[in-house]
């Protein structure tokens, strides 16, 4: 049994080999190869897995942008009950959560750990010859995930390039974690040979409201502060959203006001929350299975479209509509 590919931030999961993003100008630049499960483990639901996010890679032209293939592996937050950690019924550390085998069930003959450390190491056979990076993100109980991903691969080596007839000598490929509301350390999992290794670095965007006293001491931090955004409504409501951190690393200058920098869709903030003001006409909570007539425009805007288009209506209409409040 498979709970949802849907889970996965930012969109339904696509098949393999198909897009990865929702952003047009980066449809040509990632595929993705593997989907990465977990399972709980749990008595009542023997064989139970989840999917837990994907790996994926850049493709040669996205390689030429970037100027090396990049290895990508995301981690979603946790969404399931049984992932909460302050779900009373089920005492489900995240770390187990990660190493745990399930004979059960066909996706979890091995560990959602073992899994990334597998899809990583073909890749970089297969690229072997090339300049590679391996960047690892995830948000909340993903941003534990992706931590000891990094590190796993890392402290095992794994990163590592041998020798070929091209490259003549041992090459380590960088490995990056872009950590979204890193949990503490009590709760990442054994991290202890995270200082002192090499070819890693650990990036940690934190919300300043979002649980401040339980931030990770591992990496860099990047505060935010979405309380400061003149879009929101209830600023302090959904300081760990996924999306409301996005709208915060798009708009936060620092120590100083909230200007949207890079332009981010506004209506992404009321993707699962009610977070933006009324004047800006999303509707609440629209990610649903028809997605309560929000639409995607084809440079990936989303826009409310709650009634048949005139003659004279097009997809620049709808989106100036909305940028004319912004």
């Amino acid at each position: 049994m498979v709970k949802g590919p849907e889970l996965v931030e930012m969109r339904s999961l696509p098949s393999e080999n198909q897009r990865t993003t929702d952003n047009p100008d980066m449809q040509r630049d990632i595929s993705s190869l593997r989907y990465l499960y977990a399972t709980p483990k749990l008595r009542s639901s023997p064989g139970l897995s989840s999917v837990m996010g994907y790996v994926a890679v850049t493709t040669d032209e996205g390689s030429k942008v970037m100027g090396r293939r990049d290895v990508l592996i995301l981690f979603r937050g946790a969404v399931l009950g049984y992932e909460k950690l302050d779900n009373p019924k089920v005492n489900l550390h995240w770390y187990t959560y990660y190493t745990n085998v399930e004979p059960q069930s066909p996706h979890n003959k091995s560990s959602c750990g073992d899994q990334a450390q597998v899809a990583v190491r073909e890749l970089l056979d297969q690229y072997k010859d090339e300049e590679i990076s391996i960047t690892i993100t995830g948000h909340s109980m993903g941003a534990a995930f992706a931590a000891q991903t990094a590190v796993d691969l890392v402290g095992n080596g794994l990163n590592i390039i041998k020798p070929t007839g091209i490259l003549p000598v041992m090459k380590a490929c960088m490995v990056t974690a872009i950590l979204f509301a890193c949990p503490p350390p009590s709760i990442l999992g054994p991290l202890n040979a995270f200082s002192g290794l090499e070819n890693l670095h650990i990036l940690r965007v934190q919300n300043k409201y979002d649980n401040p006293n339980e931030h990770s001491d591992i990496g860099i931090e990047v505060k935010i502060d979405t309380s400061k955004s003149p879009y929101l409504k209830k600023a302090l409501q959904n300081v760990h959203d996924l999306q409301n951190y996005l709208h915060g690393v798009a708009g936060v200058q620092g120590d100083g006001d909230f200007k949207l920098e890079v332009y981010r869709d506004l209506a992404l903030v009321n993707k699962y929350v009610d977070g933006l003001k009324d004047e800006y006409n999303v509707v609440a909570r629209w990610w649903t299975e028809k997605n309560k007539s929000m639409v995607q425009m084809d440079d990936g805007s989303w826009v409310l479209m709650d009634h048949e288009n005139d003659d004279d209506d097009d997809d620049e209409g709808n989106r100036s509509s909305l940028r004319s409040r912004i």
